[in-house]
């Protein structure tokens, strides 16, 4: 059974979509310890996408927040 399991989820590799590369470059970025929230917000801004779920994250509910941010240097 579980060599199965193997082939099938190799299988669905060849099926993923590549990251982006502003994706990529952001957890680069938050990975060093010199990084700025300025210039992670930066790198995120260049995605809207990307840009528009972390708002969505941030004003959500479960995060606790008072106010809303309206970007993302908020």
């Amino acid at each position: 059974m579980m060599p199965q399991r193997v082939a099938q989820i190799l299988r669905s590799i060849q099926q993923l979509r590549p990251m982006p590369t502003t994706v990529t470059r952001t957890l680069r970025a938050l990975e060093d310890p010199e990084c700025t929230a300025g210039y992670v917000s930066d790198l995120i801004s260049l995605d809207q996408a990307l840009a528009a779920m972390v708002l969505q994250m941030a004003n959500s509910v479960a995060m606790g927040y008072r106010l809303n941010c309206t970007s993302l240097s908020d």
